[in-house]
């Protein structure tokens, strides 16, 4: 049998809802990502730090280094801030 024989225009497709115990494991799997990532952060941020100091030192400005170390760590700009924000480090320098 095929799927046009099945469904006809304008018939919905049903969905079931992930049951509860699906939706827990997701969340649980989630929470342990966003934890990793933020122990990855911190171990990765003393090595930002000295990198924007490398960058600064060479004559970049604060956006030109925060893009330069993004695309060199495959980190997300606003991670990059962040670890440079709790450095002590505002871009206002």
């Amino acid at each position: 049998m095929k799927i046009n024989e099945i469904l006809k225009e304008g018939d919905v497709i049903p969905f079931k809802k992930p049951d509860s115990d699906l939706k827990k494991s997701l969340d649980a799997w989630q929470k342990d990502r966003d934890q990793q990532r933020s122990r990855d952060m911190i171990r990765l941020a003393p090595e930002v730090v000295d990198y924007y100091k490398e960058l600064v030192a060479q004559g970049y400005s604060y956006e030109e280094a925060v893009e330069l170390i993004a695309d060199d760590n495959d980190i997300d700009e606003y991670d990059i801030k962040r670890m440079l924000q709790a450095a002590g480090i505002d871009g206002e320098d």
